[in-house]
Protein backbone atom coordinates (compact mmCIF):
# COMPACT_ATOMS: atom_id res chain seq x y z
CA UNK A 1 0.00 0.00 0.00
CA UNK A 2 2.83 2.40 0.88
CA UNK A 3 4.50 1.67 -2.47
CA UNK A 4 1.24 2.61 -4.27
CA UNK A 5 1.05 5.85 -2.27
CA UNK A 6 4.55 6.92 -3.32
CA UNK A 7 3.84 5.97 -6.94
CA UNK A 8 0.70 8.12 -6.91
CA UNK A 9 2.60 11.10 -5.47
CA UNK A 10 5.36 10.69 -8.09
CA UNK A 11 2.74 10.52 -10.85
CA UNK A 12 1.04 13.68 -9.60
CA UNK A 13 4.39 15.51 -9.38
CA UNK A 14 5.29 14.48 -12.94
CA UNK A 15 1.86 15.58 -14.13
CA UNK A 16 2.28 18.97 -12.44
CA UNK A 17 5.69 19.43 -14.08
CA UNK A 18 4.20 18.66 -17.48
CA UNK A 19 1.33 21.05 -16.82
CA UNK A 20 3.73 23.81 -15.87
CA UNK A 21 4.82 23.92 -19.53
CA UNK A 22 1.34 25.19 -20.38
CA UNK A 23 0.44 28.74 -19.50
CA UNK A 24 -2.85 28.93 -17.59
CA UNK A 25 -5.12 31.79 -18.56
CA UNK A 26 -7.61 33.68 -16.45
CA UNK A 27 -11.07 32.09 -16.44
CA UNK A 28 -13.90 34.07 -17.95
CA UNK A 29 -17.49 34.05 -16.72
CA UNK A 30 -18.50 31.21 -19.05
CA UNK A 31 -15.97 28.89 -17.40
CA UNK A 32 -16.60 26.49 -14.56
CA UNK A 33 -16.04 27.72 -11.02
CA UNK A 34 -12.91 26.07 -9.69
CA UNK A 35 -12.82 24.50 -7.15
CA UNK A 36 -16.35 23.11 -7.12
CA UNK A 37 -18.34 19.93 -7.63
CA UNK A 38 -19.67 18.92 -11.05
CA UNK A 39 -20.83 15.75 -12.79
CA UNK A 40 -18.66 14.27 -15.53
CA UNK A 41 -19.92 11.79 -18.12
CA UNK A 42 -17.83 9.01 -19.67
CA UNK A 43 -17.03 9.42 -23.35
CA UNK A 44 -17.49 5.71 -24.19
CA UNK A 45 -21.23 6.10 -24.84
CA UNK A 46 -22.22 4.20 -21.68
CA UNK A 47 -23.91 7.24 -20.15
CA UNK A 48 -22.13 6.62 -16.84
CA UNK A 49 -21.79 9.72 -14.66
CA UNK A 50 -19.75 10.58 -11.60
CA UNK A 51 -19.74 13.48 -9.17
CA UNK A 52 -16.27 15.02 -9.18
CA UNK A 53 -14.55 17.84 -7.33
CA UNK A 54 -12.64 19.85 -9.92
CA UNK A 55 -9.63 21.70 -8.58
CA UNK A 56 -7.71 22.94 -11.61
CA UNK A 57 -8.21 24.24 -15.13
CA UNK A 58 -5.35 24.17 -17.64
CA UNK A 59 -5.64 25.98 -20.93
CA UNK A 60 -2.87 25.62 -23.49
CA UNK A 61 -1.16 28.58 -25.05
CA UNK A 62 -1.05 27.07 -28.52
CA UNK A 63 -3.96 26.81 -30.91
CA UNK A 64 -5.57 23.38 -30.96
CA UNK A 65 -4.66 22.56 -27.35
CA UNK A 66 -7.85 21.66 -25.49
CA UNK A 67 -8.76 23.19 -22.14
CA UNK A 68 -8.60 20.43 -19.55
CA UNK A 69 -10.19 20.25 -16.10
CA UNK A 70 -8.55 18.18 -13.35
CA UNK A 71 -10.50 16.68 -10.48
CA UNK A 72 -10.92 13.72 -8.20
CA UNK A 73 -13.62 11.48 -6.76
CA UNK A 74 -13.80 8.54 -4.43
CA UNK A 75 -15.38 6.90 -1.42
CA UNK A 76 -12.59 4.82 0.14
CA UNK A 77 -9.74 6.35 -1.88
CA UNK A 78 -9.32 9.00 -4.54
CA UNK A 79 -9.34 8.60 -8.31
CA UNK A 80 -8.06 11.32 -10.62
CA UNK A 81 -10.14 12.67 -13.51
CA UNK A 82 -9.08 14.79 -16.47
CA UNK A 83 -11.86 15.95 -18.77
CA UNK A 84 -12.98 18.54 -21.26
CA UNK A 85 -15.76 21.00 -20.48
CA UNK A 86 -18.10 19.34 -23.00
CA UNK A 87 -18.20 16.24 -20.75
CA UNK A 88 -18.97 18.19 -17.57
CA UNK A 89 -22.32 19.42 -16.31
CA UNK A 90 -23.47 21.30 -13.24
CA UNK A 91 -25.34 19.50 -10.49
CA UNK A 92 -29.10 19.71 -10.80
CA UNK A 93 -31.10 21.42 -8.03
CA UNK A 94 -32.01 17.99 -6.64
CA UNK A 95 -28.36 16.88 -6.70
CA UNK A 96 -27.30 20.12 -4.94
CA UNK A 97 -29.92 19.45 -2.26
CA UNK A 98 -28.70 15.87 -1.77
CA UNK A 99 -25.12 17.11 -1.62
CA UNK A 100 -25.94 19.73 1.02
CA UNK A 101 -27.73 17.01 3.04
CA UNK A 102 -24.58 14.82 2.75
CA UNK A 103 -26.51 12.08 0.94
CA UNK A 104 -23.57 11.34 -1.34
CA UNK A 105 -24.71 7.78 -2.13
CA UNK A 106 -27.71 9.24 -3.99
CA UNK A 107 -25.49 11.29 -6.35
CA UNK A 108 -24.08 9.95 -9.64
CA UNK A 109 -21.52 7.27 -8.67
CA UNK A 110 -21.07 5.17 -11.81
CA UNK A 111 -17.27 5.09 -12.14
CA UNK A 112 -14.71 2.61 -10.80
CA UNK A 113 -15.54 2.61 -7.09
CA UNK A 114 -19.25 2.03 -7.71
CA UNK A 115 -21.25 -0.18 -5.40
CA UNK A 116 -22.82 -3.28 -6.97
CA UNK A 117 -26.43 -2.83 -8.08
Amino acid sequence: MLKYFYFKIDFINILLILLSTLTPKVMNTSDLTIPDYYVVQKTDGSGKEQIVKYYQKVEGEREGVETMYFGYYGINSYHEVVSQKKNIRELTQEERKLFSEKKYWRLPQDFYHSFPK
